[in-house]
């Protein structure tokens, strides 16, 4: 390849050509070796590639995805390269980096990318801190991200709180930490899980569900009449994007009616089985009972003891797409 010196030397449109080729690697390799060069590494187009973290920094292309795999110590760093929807690695590269600090690196691949980060998953080697330092970069740069997951950490909710109001969460939000009853969220991704969801009340659930396809909230705070109060809405034809949704929680109960039918709900000798894939993801709701809207929307519901929580109920509720 062309040395950084002669790479200088020459039109900016050769340069073009000449980086284009290159893989992620090999370009962040390149970029190291001067300031010059590194801000030509964008003339390869990397402005449309797509970065993301859990336990690798993950650098997404058209076709292959490459994981770094984070060193504390080390000066240089194996990446495994896996084609796009596989998790097999079709070949290693290894990328050098002079710092011990692993987050400098994810700022320096997008300042020299200038390519977006669509998927932060914390806790695997990020704790607060470190969140909240790459938060601040990524806010400073855009205003939303396809996929946030927050697992146990110690967060600070004012912090927290200030960050979804400053980054959209468009695709997935996956929230496995408890907050307090006070915590303020706003944000409507299109699929939600959440597990300590008691702070997550009827006013969130009916602010979040009119974009939101899929749901999952365990350990509700929500009661019958809430879901009441819920299903009558979506029966007079609102939340027309909902195709999911799992609440469980030990305030629901058989007491009483929901959508005037007896509790349980559940269709023993002829049940429903309804199956699909959303969000990725295999959903199932076994036992149901069918309803139908006035507008002729079909959906299944099911209600009974939950099998993964012990004391609490449990309500699916699929619509038919």
């Amino acid at each position: 390849m062309t040395t950084p010196l002669k790479l200088l030397g020459l039109p900016i449109l050769a340069i073009a050509e000449i980086l284009k080729p290159l893989d992620p690697i090999e370009l962040l390799n390149l970029s190291q070796t001067s300031r010059k060069v590194s801000r030509l590494i964008f003339l390869a187009n990397t402005h449309r590639w797509e970065v993301s973290f859990d336990k690798y920094i993950i650098i997404h292309t058209k076709k292959y995805s490459y994981n770094i795999i984070i060193t504390q110590t080390a000066k240089w760093m194996s990446v495994m390269m896996t084609k796009n929807g596989n998790s097999e690695a079709k070949g290693w590269r290894t990328l050098y980096w002079k710092s011990a600090d692993w987050i400098s690196l994810v700022f320096h691949i997008i300042q020299v990318f200038k390519c977006p980060i669509t998927k932060i998953r914390t806790g695997y080697s990020m704790n607060f801190q470190d969140f909240q330092r790459v938060m601040e970069f990524v806010m400073a740069r855009q205003s939303e991200m396809k996929l946030l997951e927050l697992t146990p950490l110690e967060l600070d909710e004012n912090v927290l709180e200030g960050i979804f109001k400053r980054i959209k969460i468009t695709d997935t939000l996956t929230i496995f930490h408890k907050f307090s009853p006070k915590f303020c969220y706003r944000n409507d991704p299109k699929h939600i899980y959440i597990k300590h969801s008691g702070w997550f009340g009827l006013k969130n659930l009916l602010d979040c569900v009119s974009n939101c396809v899929s749901m999952e909230l365990s350990w509700a705070s929500l009661t019958n009449r809430h879901l009441n109060m819920f299903l009558k809405t979506w029966m007079s034809g609102k939340y027309p994007n909902l195709h999911y949704l799992k609440i469980s929680g030990e305030k629901l109960n058989f007491k009483g009616k929901i959508l005037g039918m007896e509790l349980p709900i559940e269709e023993i000798e002829d049940p429903w089985v309804v199956e699909d894939t959303i969000g990725g993801i295999i959903r199932t709701c076994v036992g149901s009972v069918q309803i139908r809207r006035p507008d002729g929307v079909k959906a299944y519901i099911h209600m009974d003891e939950s099998g993964a929580f012990p004391f609490h109920v449990e309500l699916t509720f699929f619509v038919w797409k």
